[in-house]
């Protein structure tokens, strides 16, 4: 898993140079649009990928929930979601109970070594 990482570290760096070069030495339209569709993409594709993130580790409801170490990338989005007395917290649980299938929990770190379980049909 490691070394999968680290080859999209690599070529995704490898993909911005070349990009950049395209924007600076070549001034492209089609790479200027390219990078600002990654760069305004990018807040699209991690709340999408927290919802894929909580149906790929949720539990069933009475099996063992352990914390999963990849769902660190999504601790922002945990330690929005502890607090209870917001309305962004509210949508986040909600938007994790979409996610979550029906018998199932789903537990994001939220700081601190803390963790939040998420059930779906709890209010």
């Amino acid at each position: 898993m490691t070394s999968l990482l680290e080859l999209v570290g690599v070529a995704l760096a490898a993909f911005c140079v070349w990009l950049t070069v395209r924007i600076i030495a070549r001034q492209e339209i089609w790479a200027k649009r390219t990078a600002v569709g990654i760069v305004a993409g990018l807040p699209v594709a991690y709340i999408l990928g927290f919802g894929v993130a909580c149906r790929a580790i949720a539990v069933p409801l009475g099996g063992t929930v352990k914390p999963v170490p990849i769902m660190d990338i999504y601790l922002p989005i945990g330690a929005v979601a502890a607090d209870r007395d917001t309305k962004a917290a509210s949508a986040i649980r909600w938007y994790m109970r979409i996610w979550t299938p029906p018998q199932g929990c789903v537990l994001i770190p939220s700081g601190r070594g803390r963790y939040i379980g998420v059930f779906p049909h709890n209010p």
